[in-house]
C-alpha cells in the first residue's frame, strides 16, 4: 500500500472481477491523470473475488507508486465493492473508474473544478464510445460522443441522465447514505438521483471519458436495469416535493399552478422512456388534478391511457366512455382509443393529449441522451494544449 505526501483531492475507485486483461490499462490511465502527477489523486482498488490476477497486479502497482490502496474481498456486488472503497477513501471527491473505460488525462481535475465552482454534490460528463478494448482517450479512433443532457431534477426523475463519467462529494455519503448493495445495475442511478435531489448536480459538456461498449457490460442487461429501476424509483419519486421540480410553485400556492405542475409530471411519468414509466403514480397525479380542477378533458383522457399501461383495460374503457366530450375533436379522440381497445391493438397506437403552458414551457427543456459524431478538429482541440482543452464555464449548468 502506497501513500501520498499530500491529502488527495480525489479518490478514484476501481472494482475488478475477472478483468485482468483490462486492469493494467485502467491503472496506467489513472496514473497518467494530471491530478495524480500533482499528488492529489488516490486510487483504491477492490478485487471483488476475482479468479484472475488483478490482486498481484494491484500489489505491484502499489509497491511502485504512492497513493494506491489495495483491498481484496469475497465475490460481492459492484456497489458493495464501491461502498468498501468509499469507506477507506481520503479524497474530498470520489470518482468511479470502470476497468474497461478510460479517461481524458485531465478528467479528474476538470470534474473536481466543476464541483468546486458549482457547489453541486455530483458532476457528470459526456463520453466517447468505442467497441475496441484497451484504447486510450488519446489514441482512440472513435468519433462517437454520448452526449448527456444538462441537469434538471424534472428530467432526472424520468430518465437516468448521469452516464458512466461521474464524480461526487465524499460527504454526500454522510447525508444520503451508501450505494444500495443489493442492486447489480441501477445502484449508481439510485444513489446519484438522491444526491442530485438533495445537493444538486452539474453537467460537464465535454467528452471526458472513453466508454467501452460491449454486450458483456452490466449496463447491457436492459431487463435487469428495468427491474431494479422499478424497485426504487416509485418510492423515491413520491418523496420528492413537487416544488423541487417545479420552481414556479415557490411562492405560488394556487390550485391552478399546482395543477399545471401535476399534469406535466403525470405526462412525464406516463411517457417516460423504457424502464422509467410509472402509470400508477401518473394515475394518482391525474386524480389529484381532477379533484382540484375537475372536468379537464386532457386529464381524464390521459388517465385512461395510464390505466391501460397499468394493465386495467376494462377500467380504461369505462373511463373513456364516461368522459363528457365538448366538441368533435374530443369525440373523435375518445372514439379512436375505444376502437383500439376493442380490437386489442398495442398500447403505442393509443392517442394522448398534451396541453402546453407558459409556466412549463419556461422550464429547462427535456433533451434526450444522444449519440453524435465529433469532428476531427473538435477531437484535436480536446488534446492537451488544444483550443477547447478545459473549455467551459464551470458554473453555467449547475442546478440545485
Amino acid at each position: 500500500m502506497g501513500g501520498h505526501m499530500r491529502r488527495p483531492l480525489v479518490t478514484a475507485i476501481v472494482s475488478t472481477f475477472d478483468a485482468e486483461r483490462l486492469f493494467a490499462g485502467c491503472m496506467e490511465n489513472l496514473l497518467r491523470q494530471s491530478l495524480y502527477a500533482r499528488g492529489l489523486l488516490e486510487i483504491v482498488v477492490v478485487d471483488s473475488g476475482s479468479r484472475q490476477g488483478e490482486s498481484a497486479l494491484a500489489a505491484a502497482y502499489a509497491r511502485e507508486h504512492p497513493g494506491i490502496v489495495c483491498l481484496r474481498t469475497q465475490r460481492e456486488t459492484l456497489y458493495a465493492a464501491w461502498n468498501r472503497a468509499v469507506g477507506v477513501a481520503l479524497g474530498r471527491y470520489i470518482a468511479n473508474a470502470n476497468t474497461d473505460d478510460r479517461h481524458h488525462p485531465d478528467t479528474m481535475r476538470v470534474m473536481a473544478e466543476w464541483l468546486d465552482a458549482s457547489g453541486a454534490g455530483l458532476a457528470y460528463a459526456d463520453t466517447l464510445i468505442t467497441p475496441a478494448v484497451n484504447e486510450t482517450h488519446m489514441d482512440t479512433r472513435s468519433d462517437v460522443v454520448w452526449a448527456m443532457p444538462g441537469y434538471s431534477l424534472r428530467q432526472a426523475v424520468v430518465d437516468c441522465i448521469f452516464g458512466p463519467v461521474t464524480m461526487w462529494r465524499a460527504d454526500a455519503h454522510d447525508a444520503i447514505g451508501m450505494f444500495p448493495e443489493e442492486m447489480r445495475i441501477a445502484g449508481d442511478y439510485a444513489f446519484f438521483l438522491h444526491v442530485a435531489w438533495k445537493m444538486g448536480a452539474v453537467h460537464v459538456p465535454l467528452p471526458l471519458g472513453l466508454c467501452h461498449q460491449s454486450m458483456d457490460n452490466l449496463s447491457s442487461d436492459v431487463v435487469g436495469a428495468v427491474r431494479e429501476n422499478y424497485a426504487f424509483l416509485p418510492a423515491l419519486r413520491r418523496c420528492i416535493p413537487l416544488a423541487d421540480m417545479y420552481p414556479f410553485l415557490d411562492g405560488n400556492a394556487s390550485d391552478a399552478a399546482r395543477c399545471i405542475a401535476l399534469v406535466d409530471y403525470a405526462n412525464l411519468l406516463l411517457f417516460a422512456p423504457g424502464g422509467h414509466a410509472d402509470p400508477a403514480h401518473a394515475l394518482d397525479l391525474y386524480a389529484e388534478v381532477d379533484a382540484l380542477c375537475p372536468g379537464r378533458f386532457d386529464v381524464r383522457f390521459n388517465a385512461a391511457v395510464a390505466m391501460v399501461k397499468a394493465g386495467e383495460r376494462e377500467r380504461a374503457m369505462d373511463a373513456l366512455r364516461g368522459i363528457d366530450v365538448r366538441d368533435d375533436e374530443e369525440r373523435t379522440l375518445v372514439a379512436h382509443n375505444v376502437r383500439l381497445l376493442q380490437r386489442g391493438e398495442p398500447l403505442w397506437k393509443l392517442a394522448t393529449v398534451s396541453v402546453s403552458h407558459p409556466l412549463t414551457d419556461a422550464l429547462a427543456p427535456l433533451v434526450p441522451r444522444e449519440r453524435r459524431r465529433m469532428s476531427r478538429a473538435q477531437y484535436i482541440a480536446l488534446r492537451p494544449g488544444g483550443a477547447a482543452y478545459l473549455a467551459g464555464d464551470a458554473s453555467a449548468d449547475a442546478t440545485r
